[in-house]
């Protein structure tokens, strides 16, 4: 994955095109489903119909770039929205190209995020007859800890 600058977005756009565009016909998409400007250096992601193929078009100072990603074996699981476009993060992007369903995550807000973990065990004993042997179990307890 590329190393992407600060403040640059991800614009991920819902409906299918053909994967045959190429720069000029993306950059045209960009500005007409996405209503962006694609020289302002943010990543526009497209897909095709069957979702096995992505491709994203960006800017650098030099000029553009294509990437392109197609999976050998089942779909981009393509988040069901109403919108034409949505922002996603940049993890949500790796997601998408891994093959792993961003809708099905649930995050916790931004000042939530990291917490302390605290670890304790406890030893749990069989009550009836039986031949199991005490077990000792351990357990991780995120706690929320706000940032800020």
């Amino acid at each position: 994955m590329i190393n992407l600058p600060s403040g640059c977005r991800i614009y991920f756009a819902i409906q299918p095109i053909n994967m045959h565009a190429s720069f000029d016909r993306l950059a045209l998409l960009v500005e007409e489903v996405i209503q962006q400007s694609p020289l302002n250096g943010h990543l526009f992601v497209f897909r095709n119909r069957q979702k096995d193929k992505i491709k994203i078009l960006w800017r650098d100072r030099n000029g553009f770039w294509i990437f392109y990603r197609r999976i050998e074996k089942g779909r981009f699981k393509i988040p069901r929205v109403t919108q034409d476009c949505i922002e996603l993060s940049y993890e949500d992007l790796r997601l998408l190209l891994d093959g792993i369903d961003i809708s099905k995550f649930q995050r916790f807000p931004e000042s939530f995020r990291y917490g302390i973990v605290q670890t304790f065990s406890f030893s749990a004993h069989a009550t009836t007859k039986s031949v199991f042997t005490p077990l000792t179990r351990i357990v991780t307890r995120f706690i929320a800890v706000p940032l800020g």
